[in-house]
């Protein structure tokens, strides 16, 4: 999925990469079928800061860990830690326990009995961390488990398999499993994932009214769900070049969650557009702190670089750097993207364009086609980068970024009529998309 997914990107608001279905909690209530007006609702229960979240979290982690301690055999016990490990990821930036909540996973799957086992948990965490491979053979370990399997179970695992279909650019065939799911139960989950799909074609209005019939459809509602529901429309905003609106969004996260550490990535880069510098770098530096984020270890390397600050800029990529380096040794899926994206910025393009290879060759649906092309276009590949992004485009994938890039090949090629033609689908999609402040976009880009 896109950052915020991730993972927000991240394997998160992508920021990157989690599946949609880790976002907002599933729920039996049928969902509106029309598009709601852009705005969400009033939180249900929950942590309602980013320290009270963080701390139930531990508490879920410290007596789930106990559970495995008693009874080390039991796959439930298992299962049950990595959801906490996973949860612990969402609501403070833990990697490691992410890449513990896998390792989790798979000791219950040892453990369990044939026909059993943590079968759709396993597809839902390996697809917040774009293992496609072991999505698919958790799901065909879903599909011959013994115990009958509930309503919901079933149009989750259908959803995931709307996901291998998107993260391998088959846009249609995950329409239509997302479609196949919600009339089996039609859930926030399976409505956010419409939300992801609409903005990949460039349906900008109709992702953020998914998004907000979403938190609607939600029957916990809990204020980190809706805050991060929040943060997309917001990064939408950004992404078609509506940075007040998106700024809007990103204060509305706040005040749903305060102190959310997704929120500071963020709302820091709505301040460094707006000018205000100094308050983008303690945000992104508060991010570091919380949640050892490199991603806002990358935004302030870039910040500092436009201020002029050469060491400052150097200190935080390479510090940036080395916790790629130690994800990519954890977690490869995970973290490849991103890492191309640092390279590209403050490193290596001949490494960036190895790893954006590797990434595309994983998941090669439309954000993986453009970071490619990307790489190739700042190795001299035009050629190339042209034949990935046509690809991206004939999938269905609309940004202004692809555009971007695509006009870049067509003048080193020499095509100015193709080129001129791109420049203005990417105006289409984002009128801002040429000015400078677009230039200081690491987040929500598009």
């Amino acid at each position: 999925m896109p950052r915020w997914l991730l993972s927000l990107a991240l394997p998160v608001l992508a920021v990157g990469g989690i599946v949609a279905a880790e976002v907002v909690q599933r729920s039996s209530a049928p969902a509106s079928t029309g598009l709601m007006a852009a705005t969400l609702p009033a939180a249900g229960f929950g942590s309602a800061s980013q320290e009270d979240a963080s701390a139930a979290t531990d508490r879920q982690i410290a007596l789930a860990r106990e559970m495995v301690e008693r009874n080390p055999t039991s796959w439930l016990s298992r299962q049950v830690l990595s959801r906490a490990l996973s949860q612990s990821y969402g609501a403070a930036g833990d990697f490691d326990a992410l890449v513990e909540a896998g390792q989790q996973l798979a000791a219950g799957r040892d453990a369990a009995p044939r026909g059993s086992g943590p079968n759709l948990t396993s597809a839902e965490w390996a697809m917040s961390v774009h293992d496609l491979d072991l999505a698919r053979t958790s799901l065909a370990a879903f599909d011959a488990q013994v115990v009958k399997l509930s309503r919901g179970e079933r149009a989750a695992a259908i959803s995931l398999r709307g996901d291998i279909a998107f993260y391998t650019g088959d846009m249609a065939s995950a329409a239509t499993s997302y479609d196949e799911a919600a009339r089996i139960e039609p859930g926030p989950g399976t409505i956010a994932r419409k939300a992801i799909l609409a903005k990949a074609q460039g349906d900008f209005d109709t992702a953020i009214g998914h998004l907000t019939e979403a938190g609607r459809a939600d029957a916990l509602r809990t204020p980190r769900t809706l805050a991060d529901l929040a943060l997309q429309i917001g990064a939408i905003e950004m992404a078609r070049g509506r940075y007040r609106k998106a700024s809007e969004w990103y204060g509305r996260a706040e005040k749903l969650l305060p102190g959310y550490w997704k929120t500071q990535l963020y709302a820091g880069q709505a301040a460094l557009i707006a000018g205000r510098t100094g308050e983008a770098v303690a945000l992104w530096e508060n991010a570091v702190e919380q949640s050892g984020a490199p991603e806002a270890m990358d935004a302030l390397a870039m910040a500092y670089r436009r201020e002029g600050d050469r060491a400052k800029s150097l200190a935080w990529s390479g510090r940036a750097k080395a916790e790629w380096q130690r994800r990519l040794a954890l977690s490869p899926f995970a973290t490849m993207a991103h890492a191309a994206e640092h390279e590209l910025a403050f490193g290596d393009a001949t490494e960036a364009l190895d790893m954006a290879r590797r990434n595309a060759a994983a998941r090669p649906y439309g954000e993986a086609r453009i970071l490619l092309a990307k790489a190739l276009n700042a190795n001299g590949r035009f050629a190339d980068a042209r034949r990935e992004l046509l690809a991206a485009q004939k999938g269905g994938w609309r940004s202004a970024l692809l555009y971007v890039e695509l006009a870049r090949s067509e003048d080193a090629l020499g095509d100015m009529s193709a080129a001129a033609d791109a420049r203005a689908r990417a105006l289409e999609l984002n009128p801002k998309i040429s000015t400078p402040q677009a230039a200081m976009i690491w987040f929500a880009h598009g």
